[in-house]
């Protein structure tokens, strides 16, 4: 396990370091008090390119990929609006602790039975920084009209479950209270569960981990023993999906 605690704590910083992408707003450190002492808070975030993925069903998923501390907001803006409706399946993942920091991954999904190009930006905030990503999608010039009639009908309507946003990382101090983000689309509605670091669904057995009606995962306190990976995994009566979240306590 400290093998382990030494590889991804090298891993963190050689993100924090490698990701590239375009930061807005970069000022030097702010500081936010508390009741008993100033706390020093480090405010960064960067989003790296967006990865483009097509589907067989004549979608493309996008996934933006981004690192902050506190831990990133993300949200997907087409043109000059947000993205916020349902048909475009996407989510938001909301902040946590201020003093810690993760990597967020966020992905939306688009239909290309369109007849434009469209421009799809990805908004990383946290804390007083902001940094975005753009790209575009072209229509499938290949797809024939079955395939779009497939694609906007579904099969009966129902669509397989996907998880859209998830921390695959993060780091927060020993004590504190932390929420691990899992957001899923699917019809029928997806059921969330999450396992953890041994491998047990998480129930009533641990009163410390406690899964919130929206899929979230609340760990309140944080231990030393939390370290490791927790698994979501979203499914219905047509398939399942997983996401992976490592968390590593700190004691700052």
């Amino acid at each position: 396990m400290k093998m382990n605690s030494i590889i991804y704590l090298s891993l963190f910083a050689l993100l924090a370091c490698s990701v590239n992408g375009r930061a807005i707003d970069e000022q030097p450190d702010n500081t936010i008090s508390s009741d008993t002492a100033f706390v020093e808070v480090n405010e960064w975030v960067k989003v790296k390119p967006i990865k483009i993925r097509p589907h067989t069903d004549n979608t493309v998923e996008l996934e933006c990929d981004v690192i902050g501390s506190p831990p990133p907001s993300i949200h997907w803006v087409r043109g000059d609006k947000t993205i916020d409706n349902l048909d475009f399946e996407s989510n938001a993942i909301t902040e946590s602790n201020p003093t810690s920091r993760a990597r967020a991954i966020s992905r939306l999904i688009i239909d290309r039975s369109v007849v434009a190009e469209r421009t799809f930006t990805c908004v990383g905030r946290a804390g007083g920084k902001t940094a975005v990503e753009s790209t575009s999608i072209y229509p499938n010039e290949n797809a024939n009209q079955g395939d779009l009639l497939a694609s906007n009908s579904g099969s009966n309507g129902l669509k397989k479950v996907r998880i859209l946003s998830f921390y695959s990382t993060i780091f927060a101090s020993i004590g504190k209270t932390i929420v691990l983000p899992c957001k899923a689309s699917g019809r029928p509605t997806a059921e969330i569960y999450w396992v953890d670091t041994e491998q047990n669904v998480i129930g009533s057995q641990n009163p410390r981990h406690k899964v919130l009606s929206n899929g979230d995962l609340l760990i309140s306190p944080l231990k030393w023993s939390d370290m490791g990976l927790f698994h979501c995994i979203a499914r219905n009566p047509l398939s399942k999906d997983t996401a992976e979240t490592f968390v590593y306590p700190s004691s700052d």
